[in-house]
This record gives C-alpha cells, sequence and structure tokens, in this order.
C-alpha cells in the first residue's frame, strides 16, 4: 500500500465515523421529541413546556409531532 492509498484509507474510515456520530445524535434527538410528544399525549406534560425542554416554538414542536396540520 503506498503513503496515497493510505491517505485515502484513512480520511474515508475518518468519514465512516463521522457519519455513524452524526447518526446517533440524530437519533438520541429523535428518541427525546417522541419522548416528549408522548409525555404531551399522556397528558403529563404541556405542549409549551414540552416545546420549551426540546428548544422548539410551540407551533414547531406540534408540526414535529404531528399535533396540528
Amino acid at each position: 500500500m503506498c503513503l496515497t492509498e493510505y491517505g485515502f484509507d484513512r480520511a474515508l474510515a475518518d468519514q465512516r465515523r463521522d457519519g455513524k456520530e452524526e447518526g446517533r445524535k440524530e437519533g438520541r434527538e429523535e428518541g427525546r421529541l417522541e419522548t416528549f410528544v408522548e409525555l404531551v399525549k399522556d397528558g403529563l406534560l404541556s405542549v409549551k413546556e414540552a416545546a420549551r425542554r426540546v428548544n422548539m416554538t410551540v407551533p414547531e414542536f406540534e408540526k414535529a409531532a404531528g399535533l396540528k396540520a
């Protein structure tokens, strides 16, 4: 393996790692949103409080949660 191939392989491995990390982060964020949506649907948390906790406005939360069309 020449140096150029090593550099390419290293860059490819770095991109894969970064992609996996990004995917995990997105998954955690989606799971967190789903948790707050369920709390709202169960009547345990207000839409306003849930939106605040996920750093969204009320309309953004309602849209993401499928609560408003």
